[in-house]
């Protein structure tokens, strides 16, 4: 998996200046891209509630 996500970095970078992780919340993922260089970035997220039970539900 190292070798695949490190030729993907090395490929994008003829056509990008960033490539996303995507991130993790999970500590061993997020160090592990890290490793790679990865930085710390926050991200928000806004989202819609349209179901009442799942508005008590608090999903």
């Amino acid at each position: 998996m190292s070798l695949l996500l490190w030729e993907a970095i090395k490929r994008s970078k003829n056509k990008t200046k960033s490539f996303n992780f995507e991130g993790s919340m999970i500590e061993s993922i997020e160090r592990y891209f890290r490793a790679f260089g990865g930085k710390q970035t926050p991200y928000f997220e806004i989202t819609k509630r349209t179901s009442k039970v799942l508005k008590l539900l608090n999903y």
